[in-house]
């Protein structure tokens, strides 16, 4: 960590970076989401679809949702250290890092959230963040700002991502599949491709479901990846990249805010 007077902001960045190497560990021990073989020895019906691990999917959000707090608290608090020693008595309250809609309204938020009493480098220190959600915006910083305020105890949940997945790469684990996938299509625990045959060994069909005597299920050694879909503000991208993103912004809106 670089040397700066926020030291309780950089140790929750660094708290953060250790959340994205759980989470990397969590997603190779137990990943939320599988892509599997079904096969039913009553009726040698096979199908694929996808199956949601809830136990970990709960944990990993545990794990997001500390990582966007850390984040953003580190954020308010390096503001909150600027800005304070030069606010005057009864503002207090109004001091919080100036997110806005736009370029245009950003002026307004910086004066109501009383940057400009740490001086012209300060305020040009924040516009140079571009802490809005139009275009231009800083989409991490943003995703920091829309997440917390739209629900503080109810992270969105990832999903996965099955577009990786197609006949081909499944026909090379599973022979006797009749193809049907092509750029994903994997509905959560709807079977996606549905056949019959008895064109398989008994011995690799994976393990029984109970308490279904005759049903079988094998995980697939498939790319299924883990990301965000967000509708405010729009935004999907894998949770690994993007948590690195949030972090790397924070940083960089840290060393900006040490003028």
């Amino acid at each position: 960590m670089p040397q700066s007077k926020f030291e309780s902001s950089y140790l929750k960045v660094e708290r953060a970076e250790e959340i994205i190497d759980e989470i990397i560990s969590l997603l190779s021990s137990s990943p939320p989401f599988l892509y599997v073989l079904e096969t039913d020895l009553g009726s040698f019906q096979r199908a694929t679809l996808a199956k949601k691990n809830g136990n970990a999917l709960a944990k990993l959000v545990v794990r997001c949702g500390e990582l966007f707090h850390n984040l953003r608290s580190a954020i308010d608090q390096a503001y909150y250290e600027m800005v304070s020693p030069v606010t005057p008595e009864g503002k207090e309250k109004s001091i919080q890092f100036p997110f806005s809609k736009d370029e245009v309204a950003l002026d307004k938020t910086i004066k109501s959230r009383q940057a400009e009493n740490a001086g012209p480098a300060f305020v040009a220190a924040i516009k140079q963040l571009k802490p809005y959600s139009s275009t231009g915006g800083n989409m991490f910083l943003t995703l920091l700002h829309e997440v917390n305020v739209t629900d503080k105890h109810k992270f969105p949940a990832p999903a996965g991502n099955f577009s990786r997945i197609d006949s081909a790469t499944i026909q090379e684990q599973v022979l006797d599949f009749p193809g049907g996938i092509t750029n994903g299509g994997a509905g959560m625990c709807a079977k996606d491709v549905v056949w019959r045959s008895q064109l398989f060994n008994t011995k690799d069909i994976g393990e029984q479901v109970p308490p279904f005597m005759n049903l079988y299920h094998k995980v697939l050694d498939l790319p299924v990846e883990v990301w965000f879909y967000l509708a405010s503000p729009s935004y999907s991208g894998e949770i690994v990249s993007t948590m690195r993103e949030l972090v790397s912004e924070t940083k960089k809106a840290l060393i900006a805010m040490d003028v």
